[in-house]
């Protein structure tokens, strides 16, 4: 049986982030709580957060194969001393660099058949002696169990 390997997919994703060539210097950590604070940002923490099997996507094979859509949540975490403008900008730049490169690998080198990017949050807050700002990209992956 060939079922999906959800932790592998995390694991794909970390390993597109950790090679792109803009995220150099980011901590890209799966299923870990964020730390905030200057030494612990940039930080990307990547989490599974749902799956689906909505019966439009079923193959008359529904008995053999199931297709998933399977939801994760990038958090993307970024802090600064200066200013909450500083530590939004630092944000955008960081979620913008994390959906190029997730837009970059479709397939998330081989471990789903597609995937795709559907928005996320951007909160922002004052954390003791410095602003925390981050911003949720919410990633669908399109996957298959066969029997």
């Amino acid at each position: 049986m060939a079922r999906v390997d959800y932790f592998a997919i995390e694991q794909a994703i970390q390993t597109v982030l950790k090679a792109a060539p803009d995220l150099s210097g980011t901590q890209v950590v799966i299923e870990e709580e964020l730390q905030f604070g200057s030494e612990a940002t940039p930080r990307v923490g990547i989490y599974l957060m749902r799956r689906d099997a909505p019966s439009g996507l079923q193959a008359l094979a529904a008995g053999q194969q199931t297709r998933f859509l399977v939801r994760f949540e990038i958090r993307c975490a970024a802090y600064s001393l200066d200013a909450v403008a500083t530590a939004i900008s630092l944000r955008d730049d960081l979620v913008g660099k994390v959906e190029v490169a997730l837009m970059a690998s479709r397939s998330l080198n081989g471990t789903v058949i597609s995937s795709w990017l559907e928005g996320g949050d951007l909160p922002s807050a004052q954390t003791g002696d410095g602003w925390t700002s981050r911003g949720d990209v919410i990633l669908i992956a399109d996957v298959k169990a066969t029997t």
